[in-house]
């Protein structure tokens, strides 16, 4: 029988894979960087900045693909994620994904997609604060 810890471990495993398959799965650094015609120093700069999401996931790190359009960022994503108070790109991520019922039942990513900018910003910047 698992402890509880080996118990929680599987649970935030299986949370994290789920997440990663919304997110429609993970670009690499050099997928990134040509993506965005950019460095991968400049990518790497992005993340650190916290205006990119990327997650460790197989002793690397990848990029959710749900925060890039064919020509590059979502609009407004990174202002977003500068506004928040969360720093963990896991739990960053997840915000991004879940439905918000101050969001009409949409999640936080899909709302920005479609424009409403001032309303993500605002749930966004109260977001971990309690």
């Amino acid at each position: 029988m698992p402890s509880e810890t080996q118990a929680l471990t599987a649970a935030g495993l299986a949370r994290k894979t789920e997440l990663v398959a919304m997110a429609g799965g993970l670009y690499t650094l050099p997928e990134v960087a040509s993506l965005l015609n950019v460095s991968e120093e400049a990518v790497e700069d992005q993340h650190k900045a916290g205006a990119l999401i990327a997650v460790r996931s197989g002793g690397r790190y990848g990029y959710p693909a749900c925060q890039f359009k064919s020509d590059g960022i979502v609009e407004g994503l990174a202002a977003i994620l500068e506004a928040m108070p969360l720093r963990s790109d896991w739990m960053r991520l997840e915000w991004l994904l879940v439905s918000d019922d101050a969001l009409d039942g949409r999640a936080p990513l899909e709302a920005l997609k479609e424009g409403r900018l001032r309303a993500v910003m605002d749930i966004a910047r109260g977001c971990g604060a309690e």
